[in-house]
């Protein structure tokens, strides 16, 4: 198995160049039964499904952290169809209630628009953060996320996006 890196297309010991196909390119190549072509697109297309955040219309919002220990590891699902968008704070009005008094009563909201997810700080009194890897960054109006990101919300509460 090759390792690709996600920035540039090259691999160890193999290039590989994605180019845009024409529709009778790739009908041609199908017929031709060209297996590493092949393969290699459906690797690529995986790679960019993940990257892209092919979520579907079902997420879950993991605890990792909470004033409330009882909620650490419990998951909260989230579905598109029937929410398009998610309200996120500690007024039971809301889709998902957090249950931390750090946290606003309408706190952030989080939508998917195509393969993007938004999270939206609603003038937070204390701040809606995403991790970006070295520490946790304010959202100033809003940001993107995918699965695996960690958002902190107030002071203590901290959930990570994770597939349904």
């Amino acid at each position: 198995m090759t390792v690709q890196d996600p920035i540039s297309t090259e691999t160890l010991g193999d290039s590989f160049v994605s180019l845009p196909v024409e529709p009778e390119q790739e009908r041609q190549e199908e017929v031709s039964g060209d297996s590493s072509d092949e393969s290699r697109r459906s690797i690529l297309n995986s790679i960019q499904n993940d990257s892209a955040g092919a979520l579907g219309n079902q997420i879950s919002l993991l605890y990792v952290n909470t004033p409330v220990p009882e909620l650490i590891k419990r998951k909260i699902d989230i579905d598109f169809e029937t929410f398009p968008k998610i309200s996120i704070g500690r007024s039971p009005e809301n889709v998902v209630v957090i249950p931390d008094a750090g946290v606003s009563r309408t706190h952030a909201e989080l939508r998917k628009e195509g393969n993007r997810l938004i999270l939206r700080d609603l003038q937070s009194s204390n701040g809606t953060y995403i991790y970006d890897g070295k520490e946790f960054r304010r959202v100033e109006v809003e940001g993107d996320v995918s699965v695996n990101s960690l958002v902190k919300l107030g002071t203590g509460t901290i959930l990570r996006l994770v597939s349904a």
